[in-house]
Protein backbone atom coordinates (compact mmCIF):
# COMPACT_ATOMS: atom_id res chain seq x y z
CA UNK A 1 0.00 0.00 0.00
CA UNK A 2 1.40 3.38 -0.96
CA UNK A 3 1.17 5.98 1.77
CA UNK A 4 1.03 9.53 0.33
CA UNK A 5 3.11 12.28 1.84
CA UNK A 6 1.03 15.07 3.31
CA UNK A 7 3.55 17.82 2.73
CA UNK A 8 2.75 21.48 2.22
CA UNK A 9 3.85 21.25 -1.41
CA UNK A 10 1.40 18.39 -2.01
CA UNK A 11 -1.50 20.23 -0.43
CA UNK A 12 -0.82 23.60 -2.03
CA UNK A 13 0.54 24.12 -5.53
CA UNK A 14 2.42 27.31 -6.43
CA UNK A 15 -0.41 28.37 -8.74
CA UNK A 16 -3.00 28.03 -5.98
CA UNK A 17 -0.74 29.85 -3.56
CA UNK A 18 -0.35 32.78 -5.96
CA UNK A 19 -4.12 32.98 -6.50
CA UNK A 20 -4.75 32.89 -2.73
CA UNK A 21 -2.14 35.62 -2.18
CA UNK A 22 -3.68 37.77 -4.90
CA UNK A 23 -7.16 37.45 -3.38
CA UNK A 24 -5.79 38.32 0.06
CA UNK A 25 -4.06 41.44 -1.26
CA UNK A 26 -7.07 42.69 -3.17
CA UNK A 27 -9.34 42.17 -0.16
CA UNK A 28 -6.91 44.01 2.11
CA UNK A 29 -6.61 46.94 -0.29
CA UNK A 30 -10.38 47.23 -0.55
CA UNK A 31 -10.63 47.03 3.25
CA UNK A 32 -8.04 49.78 3.80
CA UNK A 33 -9.77 51.98 1.22
CA UNK A 34 -13.15 51.33 2.86
CA UNK A 35 -11.81 52.23 6.30
CA UNK A 36 -10.52 55.50 4.89
CA UNK A 37 -13.64 56.32 2.90
CA UNK A 38 -15.91 55.59 5.89
CA UNK A 39 -13.74 57.77 8.13
CA UNK A 40 -13.26 55.06 10.77
CA UNK A 41 -9.70 56.18 11.58
CA UNK A 42 -9.43 59.61 9.97
CA UNK A 43 -6.21 60.49 11.78
CA UNK A 44 -4.47 57.40 10.38
CA UNK A 45 -6.03 56.72 6.95
CA UNK A 46 -7.45 59.39 4.66
CA UNK A 47 -10.38 59.06 2.24
CA UNK A 48 -8.13 57.80 -0.57
CA UNK A 49 -6.72 55.01 1.61
CA UNK A 50 -3.34 56.66 2.15
CA UNK A 51 -2.01 55.91 5.62
CA UNK A 52 -0.02 58.23 7.85
CA UNK A 53 2.53 55.41 8.14
CA UNK A 54 3.23 55.93 4.42
CA UNK A 55 3.26 59.71 4.12
CA UNK A 56 5.63 59.63 1.14
CA UNK A 57 2.69 58.20 -0.75
CA UNK A 58 1.17 61.68 -1.04
CA UNK A 59 4.18 62.86 -3.01
CA UNK A 60 4.23 59.82 -5.28
CA UNK A 61 0.49 60.09 -5.85
CA UNK A 62 0.84 63.75 -6.89
CA UNK A 63 3.73 62.92 -9.23
CA UNK A 64 1.78 60.05 -10.78
CA UNK A 65 -1.24 62.28 -11.28
CA UNK A 66 0.82 64.93 -13.05
CA UNK A 67 2.48 62.36 -15.32
CA UNK A 68 -0.86 60.66 -16.03
CA UNK A 69 -2.27 64.03 -17.09
CA UNK A 70 0.63 64.41 -19.50
CA UNK A 71 -0.07 60.98 -20.99
CA UNK A 72 -3.78 61.58 -21.40
CA UNK A 73 -3.03 64.88 -23.15
CA UNK A 74 -0.63 63.15 -25.54
CA UNK A 75 2.53 64.76 -24.12
CA UNK A 76 4.58 61.57 -24.24
CA UNK A 77 7.83 63.49 -24.71
CA UNK A 78 7.40 65.42 -21.48
CA UNK A 79 6.55 62.15 -19.70
CA UNK A 80 9.80 60.60 -20.93
CA UNK A 81 11.93 63.63 -20.04
CA UNK A 82 10.44 64.08 -16.59
CA UNK A 83 13.02 63.50 -13.84
CA UNK A 84 10.69 61.94 -11.28
CA UNK A 85 11.47 58.46 -10.02
CA UNK A 86 10.77 55.39 -12.13
CA UNK A 87 8.23 54.26 -9.54
CA UNK A 88 6.12 57.38 -10.11
CA UNK A 89 6.24 56.82 -13.88
CA UNK A 90 5.00 53.25 -13.47
CA UNK A 91 2.18 54.52 -11.27
CA UNK A 92 1.29 57.13 -13.88
CA UNK A 93 0.82 54.42 -16.52
CA UNK A 94 -1.50 52.64 -14.13
CA UNK A 95 -3.32 55.88 -13.31
CA UNK A 96 -3.87 56.65 -17.00
CA UNK A 97 -5.91 53.45 -17.24
CA UNK A 98 -7.45 53.05 -13.78
CA UNK A 99 -8.01 56.63 -12.61
CA UNK A 100 -11.17 57.13 -14.71
CA UNK A 101 -12.69 54.13 -12.92
CA UNK A 102 -11.55 54.59 -9.32
CA UNK A 103 -10.01 58.05 -8.96
CA UNK A 104 -6.59 58.84 -7.51
CA UNK A 105 -6.68 56.37 -4.63
CA UNK A 106 -5.08 53.08 -3.65
CA UNK A 107 -7.65 51.10 -5.67
CA UNK A 108 -6.26 52.66 -8.84
CA UNK A 109 -2.74 51.63 -7.81
CA UNK A 110 -3.74 48.06 -6.95
CA UNK A 111 -2.66 46.46 -10.28
CA UNK A 112 0.90 47.73 -9.81
CA UNK A 113 0.99 47.01 -6.08
CA UNK A 114 -0.43 43.52 -6.59
CA UNK A 115 2.27 42.77 -9.16
CA UNK A 116 4.99 43.92 -6.74
CA UNK A 117 3.51 41.85 -3.90
CA UNK A 118 3.26 38.65 -5.94
CA UNK A 119 6.73 39.19 -7.41
CA UNK A 120 8.17 39.56 -3.91
CA UNK A 121 6.58 36.27 -2.85
CA UNK A 122 7.73 34.46 -6.00
CA UNK A 123 11.30 35.74 -5.66
CA UNK A 124 11.34 34.97 -1.93
CA UNK A 125 10.22 31.41 -2.71
CA UNK A 126 12.83 30.96 -5.45
CA UNK A 127 15.66 32.39 -3.36
CA UNK A 128 14.73 30.33 -0.30
CA UNK A 129 14.52 27.17 -2.40
CA UNK A 130 18.06 27.74 -3.70
CA UNK A 131 19.47 28.57 -0.27
CA UNK A 132 17.51 26.40 2.15
CA UNK A 133 15.27 23.96 0.26
CA UNK A 134 11.66 23.70 -0.86
CA UNK A 135 10.04 23.36 2.58
CA UNK A 136 11.90 26.44 3.80
CA UNK A 137 10.72 28.27 0.67
CA UNK A 138 7.07 27.58 1.50
CA UNK A 139 7.47 28.65 5.11
CA UNK A 140 9.46 31.80 4.31
CA UNK A 141 6.98 32.86 1.62
CA UNK A 142 4.06 32.38 4.02
CA UNK A 143 5.74 34.49 6.72
CA UNK A 144 6.61 37.27 4.27
CA UNK A 145 3.20 37.19 2.61
CA UNK A 146 1.30 37.46 5.89
CA UNK A 147 3.61 39.88 7.75
CA UNK A 148 1.19 42.67 8.78
CA UNK A 149 3.28 45.80 8.27
CA UNK A 150 4.84 44.64 5.00
CA UNK A 151 1.46 43.55 3.66
CA UNK A 152 -0.05 46.90 4.63
CA UNK A 153 2.77 48.88 3.03
CA UNK A 154 2.20 47.08 -0.28
CA UNK A 155 -1.29 48.62 -0.49
CA UNK A 156 0.13 52.16 -0.58
CA UNK A 157 1.83 54.38 -3.18
CA UNK A 158 5.29 53.56 -1.79
CA UNK A 159 8.31 52.57 -3.87
CA UNK A 160 9.63 50.14 -1.24
CA UNK A 161 7.91 47.05 -2.74
CA UNK A 162 9.63 47.72 -6.07
CA UNK A 163 12.99 48.05 -4.31
CA UNK A 164 12.42 44.84 -2.33
CA UNK A 165 11.57 43.04 -5.57
CA UNK A 166 14.72 44.20 -7.36
CA UNK A 167 17.05 43.41 -4.44
CA UNK A 168 15.62 39.89 -4.17
CA UNK A 169 16.03 39.43 -7.93
CA UNK A 170 19.69 40.48 -7.72
CA UNK A 171 20.33 38.13 -4.80
CA UNK A 172 18.62 35.27 -6.61
CA UNK A 173 21.07 35.72 -9.50
CA UNK A 174 24.03 35.69 -7.10
CA UNK A 175 22.72 32.69 -5.16
CA UNK A 176 22.40 30.65 -8.34
CA UNK A 177 25.93 31.56 -9.34
CA UNK A 178 27.23 30.23 -6.03
CA UNK A 179 25.28 26.97 -6.16
CA UNK A 180 24.98 25.92 -9.80
CA UNK A 181 27.34 25.70 -12.74
CA UNK A 182 25.90 28.01 -15.35
CA UNK A 183 25.38 27.19 -19.00
CA UNK A 184 25.17 29.90 -21.62
CA UNK A 185 21.36 29.79 -21.37
CA UNK A 186 21.22 30.08 -17.58
CA UNK A 187 23.90 32.78 -17.72
CA UNK A 188 21.76 34.71 -20.22
CA UNK A 189 18.79 34.42 -17.86
CA UNK A 190 20.97 35.70 -15.00
CA UNK A 191 22.08 38.65 -17.10
CA UNK A 192 18.50 39.44 -18.11
CA UNK A 193 17.46 39.44 -14.44
CA UNK A 194 20.48 41.23 -13.02
CA UNK A 195 20.81 44.07 -15.52
CA UNK A 196 17.33 45.61 -15.12
CA UNK A 197 17.55 45.04 -11.37
CA UNK A 198 20.65 47.25 -11.21
CA UNK A 199 19.09 49.96 -13.37
CA UNK A 200 15.85 49.90 -11.37
CA UNK A 201 17.69 50.23 -8.06
CA UNK A 202 19.57 53.25 -9.39
CA UNK A 203 16.44 54.90 -10.76
CA UNK A 204 14.33 54.28 -7.65
CA UNK A 205 16.76 54.82 -4.76
CA UNK A 206 20.24 55.70 -5.91
CA UNK A 207 21.38 56.51 -2.37
CA UNK A 208 21.67 52.76 -1.67
CA UNK A 209 23.97 52.23 -4.66
CA UNK A 210 27.07 51.72 -2.43
CA UNK A 211 25.19 48.89 -0.73
CA UNK A 212 24.34 47.35 -4.12
CA UNK A 213 27.98 47.58 -5.16
CA UNK A 214 29.12 45.98 -1.90
CA UNK A 215 26.68 43.08 -2.39
CA UNK A 216 27.93 42.44 -5.94
CA UNK A 217 31.58 42.55 -4.82
CA UNK A 218 30.66 40.14 -2.03
CA UNK A 219 29.15 37.81 -4.62
CA UNK A 220 32.35 38.02 -6.69
CA UNK A 221 34.54 37.12 -3.68
CA UNK A 222 32.35 34.16 -2.76
CA UNK A 223 32.34 32.92 -6.37
CA UNK A 224 36.15 33.08 -6.42
CA UNK A 225 36.17 30.97 -3.25
CA UNK A 226 33.94 28.42 -4.99
CA UNK A 227 36.27 28.35 -8.00
CA UNK A 228 39.27 27.72 -5.74
CA UNK A 229 37.38 25.00 -3.88
CA UNK A 230 36.24 23.13 -6.97
CA UNK A 231 39.32 23.96 -9.08
CA UNK A 232 37.10 24.75 -12.04
CA UNK A 233 37.00 27.95 -14.05
CA UNK A 234 33.16 28.25 -14.14
CA UNK A 235 33.41 30.59 -17.12
CA UNK A 236 29.70 31.38 -17.48
CA UNK A 237 29.38 32.07 -13.75
CA UNK A 238 32.28 34.50 -14.03
CA UNK A 239 30.69 36.10 -17.09
CA UNK A 240 27.51 36.92 -15.17
CA UNK A 241 29.28 38.28 -12.10
CA UNK A 242 31.62 40.23 -14.40
CA UNK A 243 28.60 41.82 -16.07
CA UNK A 244 27.20 42.84 -12.67
CA UNK A 245 30.56 44.31 -11.64
CA UNK A 246 30.69 46.33 -14.85
CA UNK A 247 27.17 47.57 -14.17
CA UNK A 248 28.16 48.90 -10.74
CA UNK A 249 30.49 51.30 -12.56
CA UNK A 250 28.53 51.80 -15.77
CA UNK A 251 25.04 52.45 -14.44
CA UNK A 252 25.90 55.75 -12.67
CA UNK A 253 27.74 56.90 -15.79
CA UNK A 254 24.94 55.91 -18.15
CA UNK A 255 22.26 57.44 -15.96
CA UNK A 256 24.05 60.78 -15.71
CA UNK A 257 20.93 62.88 -15.38
CA UNK A 258 20.81 63.71 -11.66
CA UNK A 259 17.59 63.74 -9.73
CA UNK A 260 16.70 67.38 -9.14
CA UNK A 261 17.39 68.54 -5.62
CA UNK A 262 15.11 70.78 -3.65
CA UNK A 263 16.51 74.30 -3.27
CA UNK A 264 17.35 73.83 0.40
CA UNK A 265 19.05 70.49 -0.40
CA UNK A 266 21.07 72.15 -3.16
CA UNK A 267 22.22 74.85 -0.76
CA UNK A 268 23.22 72.24 1.83
CA UNK A 269 25.12 70.29 -0.82
CA UNK A 270 27.00 73.40 -1.93
CA UNK A 271 27.98 74.07 1.66
CA UNK A 272 29.26 70.48 1.87
CA UNK A 273 30.90 69.84 -1.50
CA UNK A 274 33.06 66.94 -0.22
CA UNK A 275 32.67 64.17 -2.85
CA UNK A 276 34.48 61.56 -0.75
CA UNK A 277 32.71 58.58 0.79
CA UNK A 278 32.82 60.21 4.23
CA UNK A 279 31.49 63.49 2.85
CA UNK A 280 28.55 61.84 1.08
CA UNK A 281 27.78 59.68 4.12
CA UNK A 282 27.85 62.67 6.47
CA UNK A 283 25.70 64.80 4.15
CA UNK A 284 23.17 61.97 3.68
CA UNK A 285 22.84 61.47 7.44
CA UNK A 286 22.35 65.20 7.96
CA UNK A 287 19.59 65.19 5.34
CA UNK A 288 17.83 62.32 7.09
CA UNK A 289 18.07 64.23 10.38
CA UNK A 290 16.72 67.43 8.83
CA UNK A 291 13.83 65.72 7.06
CA UNK A 292 12.98 63.61 10.11
CA UNK A 293 12.70 66.69 12.31
CA UNK A 294 10.22 68.15 9.85
CA UNK A 295 8.10 65.01 9.28
CA UNK A 296 8.63 62.67 12.24
CA UNK A 297 9.21 62.71 15.98
CA UNK A 298 10.54 59.13 16.10
CA UNK A 299 14.29 59.45 15.76
CA UNK A 300 17.30 57.54 17.03
CA UNK A 301 20.64 59.25 17.77
CA UNK A 302 19.66 62.39 15.89
CA UNK A 303 22.28 64.36 17.84
CA UNK A 304 25.18 62.31 16.48
CA UNK A 305 27.17 63.41 13.41
CA UNK A 306 30.45 62.23 11.94
CA UNK A 307 33.47 64.48 11.50
CA UNK A 308 36.04 61.85 10.49
CA UNK A 309 36.43 58.17 9.69
CA UNK A 310 37.18 57.30 13.30
CA UNK A 311 33.72 58.54 14.30
CA UNK A 312 32.12 56.23 11.73
CA UNK A 313 34.18 53.23 12.87
CA UNK A 314 33.32 53.84 16.51
CA UNK A 315 29.64 54.05 15.63
CA UNK A 316 29.54 50.66 13.83
CA UNK A 317 28.49 48.59 16.91
CA UNK A 318 25.70 51.05 17.66
CA UNK A 319 24.65 51.08 14.00
CA UNK A 320 24.38 47.27 14.00
CA UNK A 321 22.34 47.44 17.19
CA UNK A 322 19.96 49.95 15.60
CA UNK A 323 19.76 48.07 12.30
CA UNK A 324 19.07 44.67 13.83
CA UNK A 325 17.14 45.48 17.01
CA UNK A 326 15.18 48.72 16.58
CA UNK A 327 12.55 49.68 17.54
CA UNK A 328 13.81 48.91 21.03
CA UNK A 329 11.45 47.59 23.74
CA UNK A 330 11.31 51.01 25.40
CA UNK A 331 9.64 52.34 22.24
CA UNK A 332 6.95 49.67 21.95
CA UNK A 333 4.53 51.22 24.40
CA UNK A 334 4.80 54.89 23.43
CA UNK A 335 2.63 56.48 20.74
CA UNK A 336 4.37 56.89 17.40
CA UNK A 337 4.47 60.24 15.64
CA UNK A 338 2.66 58.95 12.53
CA UNK A 339 1.34 55.51 13.55
CA UNK A 340 0.01 56.23 17.04
CA UNK A 341 -0.17 53.72 19.88
CA UNK A 342 -1.68 50.89 17.84
CA UNK A 343 1.05 51.14 15.24
CA UNK A 344 3.74 51.05 17.89
CA UNK A 345 2.18 48.01 19.57
CA UNK A 346 2.02 46.18 16.25
CA UNK A 347 5.61 47.18 15.60
CA UNK A 348 6.56 45.87 19.05
CA UNK A 349 4.97 42.48 18.38
CA UNK A 350 6.67 42.29 14.98
CA UNK A 351 10.01 43.27 16.49
CA UNK A 352 9.70 40.60 19.18
CA UNK A 353 9.04 38.03 16.45
CA UNK A 354 11.97 39.47 14.50
CA UNK A 355 14.25 38.82 17.47
CA UNK A 356 13.18 35.17 17.30
CA UNK A 357 13.74 35.13 13.55
CA UNK A 358 17.23 36.57 14.02
CA UNK A 359 18.08 33.92 16.62
CA UNK A 360 16.92 31.15 14.26
CA UNK A 361 18.90 32.76 11.43
CA UNK A 362 22.04 32.59 13.59
CA UNK A 363 21.44 28.86 14.07
CA UNK A 364 21.10 28.50 10.30
CA UNK A 365 24.41 30.30 9.73
CA UNK A 366 26.20 28.04 12.21
CA UNK A 367 24.74 24.81 10.86
CA UNK A 368 25.39 25.71 7.22
CA UNK A 369 28.58 27.69 7.66
CA UNK A 370 30.34 25.69 4.92
CA UNK A 371 27.77 26.77 2.31
CA UNK A 372 28.68 29.91 0.34
CA UNK A 373 25.05 30.94 -0.05
CA UNK A 374 24.75 31.08 3.72
CA UNK A 375 27.48 33.71 3.83
CA UNK A 376 25.88 35.59 0.94
CA UNK A 377 22.64 35.86 2.93
CA UNK A 378 24.27 36.67 6.26
CA UNK A 379 26.79 39.22 5.00
CA UNK A 380 24.25 40.91 2.73
CA UNK A 381 21.94 41.30 5.72
CA UNK A 382 24.79 42.71 7.79
CA UNK A 383 25.83 45.16 5.07
CA UNK A 384 22.26 46.35 4.66
CA UNK A 385 21.35 46.86 8.31
CA UNK A 386 24.75 48.44 9.01
CA UNK A 387 24.26 50.99 6.23
CA UNK A 388 20.75 51.79 7.49
CA UNK A 389 21.92 52.08 11.09
CA UNK A 390 24.67 54.52 10.13
CA UNK A 391 22.62 56.78 7.88
CA UNK A 392 18.92 56.57 8.76
CA UNK A 393 17.71 58.17 12.00
CA UNK A 394 13.96 58.07 11.32
CA UNK A 395 12.51 54.97 12.95
CA UNK A 396 9.67 54.50 10.47
CA UNK A 397 11.93 54.94 7.44
CA UNK A 398 14.49 52.51 8.83
CA UNK A 399 11.75 49.98 9.60
CA UNK A 400 10.44 49.82 6.04
CA UNK A 401 13.84 50.17 4.33
CA UNK A 402 15.00 47.12 6.31
CA UNK A 403 12.41 44.82 4.68
CA UNK A 404 14.71 43.38 1.94
CA UNK A 405 17.30 42.35 4.52
CA UNK A 406 14.65 41.19 6.98
CA UNK A 407 13.33 38.84 4.29
CA UNK A 408 16.80 37.27 4.07
CA UNK A 409 16.67 36.63 7.81
CA UNK A 410 13.23 35.06 7.42
CA UNK A 411 14.61 32.71 4.76
CA UNK A 412 17.45 31.62 7.04
CA UNK A 413 15.08 31.20 10.00
CA UNK A 414 12.74 29.10 7.84
CA UNK A 415 15.72 26.96 6.91
CA UNK A 416 16.39 26.32 10.59
CA UNK A 417 12.76 25.48 11.37
CA UNK A 418 12.31 23.13 8.44
CA UNK A 419 15.59 21.35 9.04
CA UNK A 420 14.59 20.78 12.66
CA UNK A 421 11.20 19.60 11.50
CA UNK A 422 12.87 17.22 9.10
CA UNK A 423 14.97 15.79 11.92
CA UNK A 424 11.89 15.20 14.03
CA UNK A 425 10.12 13.60 11.07
CA UNK A 426 12.98 11.17 10.54
CA UNK A 427 13.08 10.39 14.25
CA UNK A 428 9.32 9.76 14.28
CA UNK A 429 9.56 7.60 11.17
CA UNK A 430 12.34 5.52 12.72
CA UNK A 431 10.11 4.75 15.71
CA UNK A 432 7.46 3.12 13.47
CA UNK A 433 7.48 -0.52 12.52
CA UNK A 434 10.36 -1.44 10.18
CA UNK A 435 8.03 -2.27 7.28
CA UNK A 436 6.11 1.01 7.53
CA UNK A 437 9.32 2.96 7.99
CA UNK A 438 10.79 1.38 4.87
CA UNK A 439 7.61 2.15 2.91
CA UNK A 440 7.63 5.82 3.96
CA UNK A 441 11.28 6.26 3.08
CA UNK A 442 10.82 4.59 -0.33
CA UNK A 443 7.90 6.90 -1.12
Amino acid sequence: MRIPRLTTAALLSPRRAIVAAAILHVLLTVSVFSVGRLGLFPSQINRDGIGEFARDGYRFRDQANSLADALTEGEVGSWIKDNTTFHAKVLSLDFALMRPLFGSNILAAEPVNLFYYLAILALCFSLARVVAGRRAAWLASAIVGLWPSLLLHTTQFMRDPLIIMTILALLLVLARLLKKTQTWRSAAIGGVMGTPACFLLWMCRREIWPVVGAIIVLGLMLLLIRILRERKLLAWNLAVIGLLCVLTIAVPRIMRSPKPLLPEKMNDFRRNPDPSFLGVLTWTRKEFIRESREKSGSMIDADINFSNRADVIKYIPRALEIGYLSPFPTMWFTAGYNVGMIGRLVGGVETLLTYMIEALACVFVWRRRRHLNTWLMFLTTTIGVLALGIVVVNLGTLYRMRYPFWILMVIMAAGTLTSRRGYLSRKRTASLTPALSEQLQSD
